[in-house]
């Protein structure tokens, strides 16, 4: 596929397809690099749970277990339990 670069501001730039897009799975961000005069682009790779923490920051809680229920004092946890 050949495209026009197209000047935005100071700099050049490409427009890439929607479709072309989701076939590499890029969504919001992504990785460049150059590698023998190639221009690469990737998806960024990013952890399962990355942002959980600042999520959690931001809807209040302020310790790092908060959240989290406490010890269950019952019967079943007393008696029937077992490791």
């Amino acid at each position: 596929m050949i495209v026009k670069l197209r000047k935005i501001g100071n700099s050049n730039g490409i427009l890439l397809s929607k479709n072309l897009l989701e076939q590499c799975s890029i969504t919001e961000e992504v990785n460049i690099e150059v590698v023998n005069s190639t221009i690469i682009l990737k998806p960024v790779e990013k952890l399962p749970r990355e942002g959980w923490e600042q999520q959690l920051i931001n809807a209040g809680a302020s310790k790092e277990n908060e959240l989290l229920l406490g010890d269950f004092d019952n019967d079943f946890e007393k008696n029937e339990w077992t490791w």
